[in-house]
C-alpha cells in the first residue's frame, strides 16, 4: 500500500503512520498497530486529526 497525499491521505495521517512504522520494529504494540491502521482508515483518521506535535505526543495519546 503506498501512502501519500495523492492517494487521500491528509498529512497527520502520513506522519502518524510513519510514526507507528518506526516504533513497530521495536515494540510489538506497535507492529499489530500498523496492520489496524492498514485495515481500518477511520482510527487512522481518528488519530490524524489529533494534530500531534511530535512522536512523543502521540505515544502519550496511545499509551494513556
Amino acid at each position: 500500500m503506498v501512502y501519500s497525499i495523492e492517494n487521500g491521505y491528509t498529512k497527520g495521517e502520513l506522519k502518524v503512520i510513519g510514526w507507528v512504522h518506526d516504533l513497530a520494529f521495536s515494540q510489538g504494540f506497535y507492529g499489530r498497530l500498523e496492520e489496524q491502521l492498514k485495515e481500518d482508515r477511520d482510527l487512522l483518521r481518528f488519530l490524524g486529526n489529533q494534530n500531534f506535535n511530535d512522536i512523543l505526543d502521540m505515544v502519550m495519546f496511545i499509551e494513556s
